[in-house]
């Protein structure tokens, strides 16, 4: 069995992200999979709003909330951790595999950020590159837009996003960015 790492910055955590969790997990070759929380120590900002904690909750609220039962216990082994930026390319898939631990998969659909770097900068990992089959109709970018336009968001993301969104006050903060 495999692990699978999933990168993303979460900003915020939306109905495209959670297919790509449901892809890791129905795929009968993975048996654990991790998630990194990418730009962890970014919040407060036009590009990444929410904090590393607020980012984590909507992850993990929506796996509480949605795959308790027995016949989805898979979702029970997945582990999430912050992945803060170093800006040094060359290294960067090794200070992944150090901050996250063992992996043998990657999934992204992040080509510039993520798939290029494990590519070129591999430095002798052994790690499977995967792009998902997820056609993502909303994209976090978007959704902060229409927060800011008070349009309908809501529809783009689990409804975890929206509570922990609407606890931080974080449509406000977006909007306050601007």
């Amino acid at each position: 069995m495999k692990t699978a790492l999933f990168v993303g910055r979460f900003q915020p955590f939306h109905n495209g992200h959670l297919g790509v969790i449901k892809e890791i997990i129905n795929d009968p070759g993975i048996d654990k999979v991790k998630i990194a929380i990418g730009s962890s120590q970014e919040s407060f900002t036009q590009r990444n709003p929410f904090t590393f904690e607020e980012r984590r909750l909507m992850i993990e609220r929506h796996i509480r909330d949605n795959f308790t039962g027995t016949e989805n216990n898979r979702y029970s082994d997945i582990s999430i951790y912050s992945l803060p930026d170093i800006n040094r390319p060359k290294i960067w898939p090794l200070y992944v595999r150090g901050l996250v631990g063992h992996f043998d998969i990657i999934f992204s659909n992040n080509k510039e950020n993520v798939i290029d770097l494990f590519q070129k900068y591999n430095n002798g990992l052994k790690v499977e590159i995967r792009t998902t089959h997820i056609q993502f109709e909303w994209h976090a970018t978007q959704i902060r837009q229409f927060i800011c336009q008070y349009e309908g968001w809501h529809e783009g993301v689990p409804l975890s996003t929206i509570k922990v969104i609407e606890e931080c006050c974080g449509d406000l903060r977006i909007r306050a960015l601007q």
